[in-house]
């Protein structure tokens, strides 16, 4: 499987690399989400048939349904925040809401799981980026974290 979290900055680079993956790895899952899957993704997703599933808004929970439904062999059907084509019919599935308490996703900081992926990966570069807060408190309707997420409440993780 390939996941893929797309923004402006790396949207089109993602994108090359999920086609090229797809076409060299045919029977792979490939999904996209983050601010350039766009919340009716039907032409993104007729666009790029390459891409199985579209998640949507925050994808930390239906990821992780993926993630267990591919490895318990039942396939990405039904999962919520997501949308798929069937054959030529697009469907759409419910967003979940959003995540209230922060504290409920894992640090890999914290976890260790970033220790162990450096350990067993020396020869990798390595740059760690801290998501402090979710959210903004402005509607600006040329930025996609400010419109997208249409809430004036930020979300902040505990120190």
């Amino acid at each position: 499987m390939l996941g893929l979290s797309l923004y402006a900055w790396n949207c089109n680079l993602s994108l090359a690399v999920a086609k090229r993956f797809k076409a060299e790895n045919p029977e792979t899952i490939i999904f996209a989400g983050g601010p350039s899957v766009p919340d009716n993704a039907e032409e993104f997703l007729r666009k790029n048939p390459f891409i199985d599933i579209a998640v949507h808004n925050e994808g930390e929970i239906p990821v992780k349904m993926i993630l267990e439904s591919i490895a318990g062999g039942i396939g990405i059907d039904g999962i919520p925040s997501t949308s798929k084509l069937y054959g030529d019919e697009y469907h759409k599935l419910e967003n979940i809401s959003k995540i209230e308490d922060l504290s409920e996703i894992p640090s890999p900081f914290l976890t260790g799981t970033l220790d162990r992926l450096i350990k067993e990966n020396p020869d990798e570069s390595w740059i760690g980026l801290w998501e402090t807060n979710r959210g903004c408190p402005f509607t600006c309707t040329y930025c996609d974290w400010g419109s997208a997420t249409g809430s004036k409440k930020i979300g902040m993780f505990e120190m």
